[in-house]
């Protein structure tokens, strides 16, 4: 979960240190695409943070240099940075305040290596079924030893007679017939795609009325994906501009492609990339970068990101932002289509999505 170096500010130089070497009080510098190597308060600049690991929550968190707020939990603290946690946009400087297990994550792991394994229910009821035929096997051992001296016959043979009503009484078959009927349960589980790693999970299953769960890369696949494009003269229409508007929106990102094919970056920007090619008009980041002439990353003060782009068939230059609907719209000029794109823009948030102008 954690880097091996960090940038670091050491003597008024920016140096590479050894994560394990920060302590309290070093002054270290993120950028995209870094994992955060300690709990650290920004003083400077602000980045977008992946705190999923966390969290759950698949949406960057934005972090920047700002007051804290009184009675907020840590993690909800606009000014903080956790380790293990991904730097997806912009730049920032932080002041460490705890290292190793003294962080959110080194405290999540110590509890996860307090817990305690519970019985599950029918164990418990086993347990209980596997004591109350000892108490009564052991007092009708012992009513029998007593009545058969009582009648006269010798104490070996009545002792005798006790022990093997104490071995008749024993439940040699109960383990094995529950055993086999869990295993049926986890067989027919299986061929339904699911799991098991106890048995007595199965039994555990089918008594649960609640499940709670986690929802982000457990239930869904912590991906987003361009859903719609708008625009003021089609709506949300198909056609050659929703083309054009997705291969300039995938312009302005600052996604890579490693060796290996995968994209790498902020999953909405990530989305976007992939966005275009599933509307036909693929962008290759090295053809992007190699016609960009200006990068302004995502600064979360101005909610923006822009770009100065050549054109590739005139040759001139071109900015593209891209940002919050609220940051762009506020900087456009009065105008009908203005109003419109606010009125779609808060008509696709009511539906739940995430939505940039």
């Amino acid at each position: 979960y954690l880097p091996e170096h960090a940038l670091a500010v050491r003597d008024g130089r920016l140096l590479t240190v050894e994560v394990r070497d920060l302590v309290p009080g070093d002054v270290i510098v993120l950028e995209e695409g870094d994992k955060v190597p300690a709990d650290a308060r920004v003083t400077e600049g602000g980045v977008e943070v992946d705190l999923s690991m966390l969290t759950g929550e698949s949406v960057p968190a934005e972090r920047m240099a700002a007051e804290g707020l009184l009675g907020v939990p840590l993690i909800e603290e606009p000014n903080l940075v956790f380790s293990g946690t991904t730097c997806v946009e912009g730049q920032a400087r932080a002041i460490v305040f705890a290292t190793g297990d003294r962080t959110e994550l080194g405290r999540i792991a110590a509890l996860s290596q307090r817990t305690r394994r519970e019985a599950s229910p029918l164990e418990q009821q086993v347990k209980k079924v596997a004591w109350l035929i000892a108490g009564v096997a052991t007092g009708m051992g012992i009513v029998f030893l007593v009545v058969g001296v009582a009648v006269g016959l010798p104490v070996t043979d009545s002792l005798m007679f006790a022990i093997g009503l104490l071995v008749a009484n024993v439940p040699e078959g109960l383990l094995p017939t529950i055993t086999l009927a869990l295993a049926v349960g986890v067989r027919a589980l299986a061929r339904r795609g699911a799991l098991v790693k106890r048995l007595s999970a199965v039994e555990t299953l089918g008594s649960t009325s609640v499940i709670c769960t986690d929802k982000t890369g457990t239930l869904t696949r912590n991906r987003m994906s361009l859903r719609t494009l708008w625009t003021p003269a089609h709506g949300e229409d198909r056609g050659p501009w929703t083309e054009e508007l997705a291969r300039t929106t995938a312009l302005c990102t600052t996604v890579t492609r490693e060796a290996d094919g995968e994209l790498h970056g902020d999953p909405t920007e990530t989305a976007l990339v992939v966005g275009a090619v599933e509307r036909g008009v693929p962008m290759d980041p090295g053809r992007r970068d190699a016609g960009r002439r200006a990068l302004f990353r995502f600064d979360p003060r101005l909610r923006l990101m822009s770009v100065v782009q050549t054109d590739e068939t005139t040759g001139a230059g071109r900015i593209v932002v891209k940002g919050a609907p609220e940051a762009v719209f506020d900087r456009l000029l009065p105008d009908p289509g203005t109003d419109a794109a606010r009125s779609a823009a808060q008509a696709l948030a009511e539906r739940g999505m995430r939505v940039l102008a």
